[in-house]
């Protein structure tokens, strides 16, 4: 199962944006570094996203990668 490190959230919906390459057939971990101005994270926690989840969230094209756009909230906490 890949791991995804997600450099910043998309925080106008709290939300990530996952290359569609990286999801594997078991879905794929996410990581998300992100951290405040007091050197703490955000969100301390790893995610999981099943392909389910993600074939059903938005798609979008940025910097020419096809990606997912999953909301935080939806994923499994690992």
């Amino acid at each position: 199962m890949n791991v995804v490190n997600i450099k910043e959230p998309i925080w106008s919906d709290r939300s990530v944006g996952i290359a569609e390459s990286k999801i594997g057939k078991d879905g794929v971990l996410i990581n998300i570094l992100y951290k405040n101005s007091m050197g703490e994270k955000v969100f301390p926690n790893k995610y999981f996203c099943s392909v389910g989840l993600a074939k059903r969230s938005k798609p979008m094209v940025r910097k020419g990668n096809k990606l997912r756009v999953v909301k935080i909230e939806d994923m499994e906490l690992l």
